[in-house]
C-alpha cells in the first residue's frame, strides 16, 4: 500500500510545472521519486530472494538422491558466472541414478559434482542473490535436512526456504572482491 500511496501523492501533485516558458520540478517531486524508487527496490529484492529460495527448492526436487552439496559461485573477468560444487553427499538409502554411480555401483562424487554444476549453470541464482549487481563470491552449504519440513508441500514458498538457509548460516556472500577463474584454474586475480 505504501507504493500506491506514494504514487497517488505523485500523481495528485504532478511532478513538473510550467511558469510561462520555464519548466521546473515541484519541490516535493524529488522526495516522492526517491520514496517510490526505495519502495520498488525493496519489493524487487524480496522477489529476488523468494526466487532464489524457489530455485533451491527446485534443486532438491531435481536431485532427490542428494543429501548435501557445497556450492561456490564466482564471476569471471568477462562477467560469466561460474558454479563450482565442491562437495556432494548422497542421501542414505536413496536410489542413485546410473550417471552418478561407478561401475561397481558406488557413489561417483565427481560425476555428481558435474551434474550439479551443469544444473546450477542453467539457473540464475547468482543474480537473484547478488546485491545491486555487485560481483562477489558466494558460497552455499545446502543441506536437505535444513529445508526438509518445507519440501513436502505442493508449492514451496521460496522466501521461507531462503530465510531457513540464512538462519542456518548456509549462505555466505564473501563481499565485493570477486575471485576470478584464471587460465590455470581458480584463484584470486
Amino acid at each position: 500500500m505504501e507504493l500506491l500511496d506514494a504514487l497517488r501523492a505523485w500523481s495528485a501533485q504532478g511532478g513538473y510545472v510550467a511558469a510561462h516558458t520555464n519548466v521546473r520540478m515541484v519541490e516535493s517531486a524529488p522526495r516522492l521519486s526517491a520514496e517510490i524508487r526505495k519502495i520498488v527496490q525493496a519489493r524487487q529484492q524480496r522477489l529476488d530472494r523468494s526466487y532464489a529460495g524457489a530455485l533451491v527448492a527446485s534443486f532438491w526436487a531435481a536431485f532427490p538422491w542428494l543429501a548435501a552439496v557445497d556450492l561456490h559461485m564466482f564471476v569471471e573477468r568477462n562477467g560469466t558466472v561460474r558454479f563450482q560444487p565442491t562437495t556432494a553427499v548422497p542421501l542414505a538409502g536413496a536410489h542413485l541414478p546410473d550417471d552418478v554411480r561407478t561401475l561397481q555401483g558406488t557413489f561417483n562424487s565427481a560425476a555428481a559434482v558435474g551434474e550439479i554444476a551443469y544444473w546450477w549453470g542453467e539457473q540464475d541464482l547468482y543474480q537473484a542473490l547478488a546485491e545491486d549487481g555487485d560481483a562477489c563470491d558466494m558460497s552455499l552449504a545446502l543441506r536437505r535436512t535444513d529445508v526438509a519440513p518445507l519440501l513436502g508441500a505442493p508449492e514451496i514458498d521460496g522466501l521461507a526456504v531462503l530465510e531457513t538457509l540464512e538462519k542456518a548460516g548456509r549462505i555466505d556472500l564473501a563481499g565485493s572482491e570477486p575471485t576470478y577463474a584464471l587460465a590455470q584454474g581458480v584463484g584470486h586475480a
